[in-house]
C-alpha cells in the first residue's frame, strides 16, 4: 500500500487486510490477527460477520449485517427525497428503465429508481476517462457526493468481500485505481476525480444503486469473463429470489445477501419481493484498466480462480487439488 493512496483506497486495502487475516486465523493459516487500530470496532464486528459466511460459497447469506443495512436504507431515503434526486426511473428504451420493473412508488417509503455512480468511465461527452455525471452536483443531479461518501463504509465492506473470493482480482483493480488517483493518467474532470477519491472506498470501478426493482434475465455484456460482481441487498423485504438458469441454481436473495459471481458468463435474474429491496451491484468495467496502462504491455486481467486457489487462500482441505475449466471454454466464452 502506497503512502500516497487517497483515503478511499487505504481504507479498502486496510479492510481487505484485515479480513484476510481474520480468514486466515479461521481456517488455521495463521494464529492471532493483528490489531488494526485503523478499523473502527463496529467495523471489525462487521468483518468477522462477513468472514463468517464467506464459505457459504456464491451467496453469503448475512454478509452484511442488519446494523449497515439500515445505515444504507436510511441514506437512500434521505438522497432519493431531494427534488432532482439521481436515484429515480429515467426515461429510456433500456430494459433497466422499464417502469414495470419498477415497484409502485405510493407504496414505497423510498421511491423506485436507480443510479450509476463510476469514478472513471468512458464518457459520450470526451474521449478522455471522467468521473459519471451522477458524481457531479448540480441544480438538476442532486445528492451524487452525499450517497458516494455515505455508502464509503459499505462499499468497503464490499470489496473486502471481493479480497476473500478473489485477491488478484482486488489487488489488480486496486493496482488500476490507485494509478488513476496519482494524476498520471490524462483525464476529464480531475478536480472532481480527486476529491471524490476520497470517499472512492471500493476495488470495483462503478457501482449501480437500485432501489425497488426486480432484474429480468440478462448478462452484463460489458464486463469481462473474469471480472467478478457484487450484488449486495438491504432492506427489510421477504421472499426474494436470484436465478442463474444456465447453472440451474435459484439462491435465496434475502437482506443482507452478497452474491459473488461473473455477471458477464451468466445470465442472471431477480424476482420481485414482499417489502422494499435495495441493491449495491458493484461491477467492473475492462476499459478502465486499458484508460490507466493505456502503454502498458504488462497489464492482464487476472484468470478466473480455481480449486487451487481455493486451497491456496481459504486453506481448504482437499483430498485431490484439481485444476479444471468450469466455465466450458477455453477463450472463456
Amino acid at each position: 500500500m502506497a503512502d500516497n493512496w487517497p483515503e478511499g483506497l487505504v481504507m479498502c486495502h486496510t479492510y481487505a487486510e484485515y479480513a484476510k487475516a481474520l480468514l486466515h486465523e479461521r481456517t488455521r493459516k495463521m494464529v492471532g490477527v493483528r490489531a488494526e487500530p485503523r478499523i473502527p470496532l463496529a467495523i471489525k464486528g462487521e468483518l468477522e460477520t462477513m468472514v463468517g459466511r464467506v464459505l457459504d460459497g456464491w451467496a453469503n447469506k448475512g454478509a452484511i449485517t442488519a446494523r449497515r443495512s439500515e445505515q444504507v436504507v436510511d441514506t437512500l431515503k434521505v438522497v432519493s427525497e431531494y427534488s432532482h434526486s439521481i436515484i429515480r426511473i429515467p426515461r429510456s428504451d433500456n430494459w433497466r428503465d422499464n417502469p414495470d420493473s419498477f415497484a409502485q412508488p405510493d407504496k414505497c417509503v423510498v421511491p423506485p429508481g436507480h443510479v450509476n455512480l463510476s469514478i472513471c468511465c468512458k464518457s459520450h461527452h470526451t474521449p478522455l476517462p471522467a468521473p459519471s455525471a451522477s458524481l457531479k452536483e448540480t441544480p438538476k443531479s442532486q445528492g451524487g457526493p452525499q450517497l458516494l461518501q455515505e455508502l464509503t463504509y459499505a462499499n468497503a465492506l464490499i470489496g473486502a468481500l471481493l479480497s476473500l473470493v478473489h485477491p488478484d482480482l482486488f489487488e489488480n483493480q486496486i493496482e488500476v485505481l490507485a494509478e488513476l488517483a496519482s494524476g498520471r493518467v490524462e483525464v476529464h474532470g480531475r478536480e472532481l476525480m480527486d476529491s471524490l477519491f476520497d470517499s472512492w472506498s471500493s476495488p470495483f470501478n462503478g457501482i449501480a444503486v437500485v432501489s425497488n426493482r426486480e432484474m429480468p434475465y440478462h448478462r452484463d455484456v460489458q464486463g469481462s469473463p473474469t471480472m467478478y460482481d457484487i450484488l449486495a441487498t438491504f432492506g427489510t423485504y421477504k421472499g426474494g429470489r436470484f436465478d442463474i438458469p444456465l447453472l440451474s441454481s435459484r439462491f435465496n436473495y434475502g437482506p443482507g445477501t452478497c452474491l459473488v459471481f461473473p455477471g458477464y458468463v451468466f445470465e442472471h435474474g431477480a424476482s420481485k419481493t414482499d417489502g422494499e429491496r435495495f441493491c449495491l451491484a458493484s461491477y467492473i468495467r475492462p476499459k478502465l484498466a486499458q484508460a490507466a496502462f493505456p502503454n502498458a504491455s504488462y497489464y492482464e486481467e487476472p484468470s478466473l480462480p480455481n480449486v487451487q486457489d481455493l486451497a491456496t487462500y481459504h486453506g481448504l482441505a482437499l483430498p485431490e487439488v484439481i485444476s479444471r475449466n468450469i466455465w466450458g471454454t477455453d477463450d472463456g466464452l
